[in-house]
């Protein structure tokens, strides 16, 4: 799942299925890149013309991939029709400086309240992959857009906190 948001608009999440004839079944660089080339525009749109938009994105394997990576570098070294376009690079795992990582904790602990009977399934392993995906999605939905906008809004003052810790 890929989820997007900004203190003005939260995103849709998306489902990056894998192919599940592959030895790994985990979405290619290649779906992450028309994902990207699909939303990055929308998401750009949302702020005024000629502003600085920050994308941030942790070290998953489909963030490193080469086409990726040069899609991206061309993005921040011409930007987009009129906005300027920084990437932000984090460390997995790291709630303290990406904001998603704070989302999907939010999101697990509405799973583990409204969807605890999933665990016990008896569903096939692709029937409760789509119903997790259901459940995830809906849990995204119940987040308030109040939520999303203070989140990003703590962005400034999460940065401070780790320069000061040296981190």
């Amino acid at each position: 799942m890929w989820g997007q948001f900004s203190e003005r608009k939260i995103g849709p999440l998306t489902r990056l299925y894998g192919n599940p004839g592959a030895r790994r079944r985990s979405a290619s660089s290649l779906k992450y890149l028309g994902l990207l080339e699909r939303w990055l525009d929308n998401i750009v749109w949302q702020f005024p013309c000629g502003a600085t938009v920050y994308f941030m994105q942790d070290g998953a394997g489909i963030h490193r991939g080469t086409l990726v990576k040069n899609w991206l570098s061309q993005i921040e070294a011409g930007g987009i029709s009129g906005w300027k376009v920084k990437m932000v690079k984090c460390p997995p795992d790291s709630p303290d400086i990406n904001p998603i990582e704070t989302v999907w904790v939010q999101v697990k602990s509405l799973l583990e309240r409204l969807y605890s009977c999933l665990s016990n399934s008896k569903y096939t392993r692709w029937a409760l992959r789509i119903e997790i995906c259901d459940a995830v999605e809906y849990c995204w939905e119940l987040l308030d857009s109040e939520y999303f906008e203070n989140l990003a809004k703590s962005m400034p003052e999460r940065i401070k906190v780790v320069i000061d810790a040296e981190g």
